[in-house]
């Protein structure tokens, strides 16, 4: 996608209409759901997600009490007290140490102050929040990022068409130095946690997952695919490409700036799955298609439930369940509707509610199979002042400590 700070001028409240079309649950009594407030459509959509998402967890210490334990599933719960008990995290080692490293980059994309969002983050209690939910956390600075560089614009004509790439350079070394890091603590055992900075970060932090756990699976939270190629990207910003670069597509090899990507597992198209997206460019399109990627947009979101969209993410991954695999969350704060997380540089209308992202978040929690998180795109000089920006922070933090087990009850 074309990462761009022009705005879409659709009404939010226009764009979430359809949420009133949801489907309820069997259990639920169908009544008419008023529009005139916020609060009232997101209550809709926290009684549909109860419902939806009853039979995804496995093994795992499950939140609701209202599951009949007693009908035939292809699940196990424990039968444990939901009172001071915490999530069994498969992937991560019992001494459950989360590794914090911050990436304050800005170049792969062109509006600066996304570069702040790892100590903005910090500096608004994310410590608490997650020694809270009984972590320990190692928190290992930020990465190198060089100073006074300024963006840089290759294109060059190739056989297949123009080459088209912003700061490749430093994109590429930032990005190295993160999939080392991100490597290094994941094989530990440690449950990783990045903090970007723009959204090709995750070119890294993905790149030193799948090597320390090779069978990891993706799920990529955005507004946007982020899988242009230099040869389909309208804009050159490399944060709309990460995923390509990772599946290590035709078009992004042999690029002398990434070679160190060789010695790094490529990412299976079957082992990443889209949630929320809503703005695609046709390169884009033709690349999901092509692959066969499992992708949720926002269509879907508003047909099914995010509850039956999590439901079906995680069987895909996991093959319905019979392999159970270490899974990576990389959330991009504009996959949240901006009317709840407006200060970051691509918002688009009609995006995930607060609950709905939440829930995400509690629902991986809940599998037991999250080991390792991105939260990127942040950028609190963006967004209408200082309201705005703690908005945004304060629901960025709480999705990471739903990540990490914080629960409703």
């Amino acid at each position: 996608m074309q990462r761009t700070s022009t705005q879409k001028t659709k009404s939010p409240i226009t764009a979430r209409n359809t949420t009133k079309k949801r489907q309820l649950s069997k259990k639920s009594t169908p009544t008419p759901i008023p529009t005139t407030t916020t609060t009232t459509t997101t209550q809709s959509i926290h009684t549909k997600t109860q419902a939806g998402f009853k039979q995804l967890t496995k093994k795992a210490s499950y939140r609701s009490s209202s599951i009949n334990t007693t009908k035939k599933t292809s699940y196990s719960f424990k039968a444990t007290p939901q009172f001071d008990t915490v999530i069994d995290y498969q992937f991560v080692s019992t001494e459950r140490n989360v590794s914090l490293v911050g990436v304050p980059f800005a170049f792969g994309q062109p509006l600066q102050g996304v570069d702040k969002a790892p100590q903005d983050l910090r500096a608004n209690g994310l410590a608490d929040r997650i020694k809270a939910e009984k972590w320990k956390l190692n928190d290992h600075g930020d990465i190198s990022v060089p100073i006074n560089v300024e963006h840089t614009h290759e294109t060059r004509t190739t056989p297949d068409g123009t080459f088209n790439m912003k700061s490749g350079e430093i994109v590429s070394k930032v990005c190295q130095d993160t999939a080392e890091i991100t490597s290094k603590h994941a094989a530990k055992g440690d449950f990783m946690l990045t903090l970007g900075g723009d959204h090709s970060i995750a070119m890294g932090s993905i790149a030193g997952i799948l090597k320390a756990r090779p069978n990891t699976g993706i799920i990529w939270v955005d507004a946007h695919a982020d899988i242009n190629t230099p040869l389909t990207t309208p804009s050159g910003n490399i944060h709309g490409m990460p995923v390509s670069f990772l599946m290590k597509h035709p078009h992004c090899q042999n690029i002398p700036q990434f070679d160190w990507l060789k010695d790094y597992p490529a990412l299976n198209p079957n082992k990443i799955v889209y949630i929320g997206l809503r703005d695609l460019e046709d390169g884009e399109k033709r690349i999901i298609k092509q692959y066969g990627i499992k992708a949720f947009t926002m269509q879907d979101v508003d047909r099914h439930g995010i509850g039956a969209i999590m439901d079906k993410a995680v069987r895909h991954l996991t093959n319905d369940r019979r392999l159970d695999i270490p899974i990576h969350l990389s959330l991009d704060i504009d996959g949240v509707d901006p009317l709840f997380a407006p200060s970051t540089g691509t918002r688009v209308f009609g995006g995930l509610y607060y609950r709905e992202a939440y829930f995400i978040c509690e629902a991986l929690a809940e599998t037991g199979l999250l080991s390792s998180m991105d939260l990127v795109e942040v950028n609190t000089s963006l967004g209408g002042g200082s309201e705005a920006a703690d908005r945004t922070v304060k629901i960025a933090n709480g999705l990471i400590a739903a990540a990490l087990g914080n629960r409703i009850l």
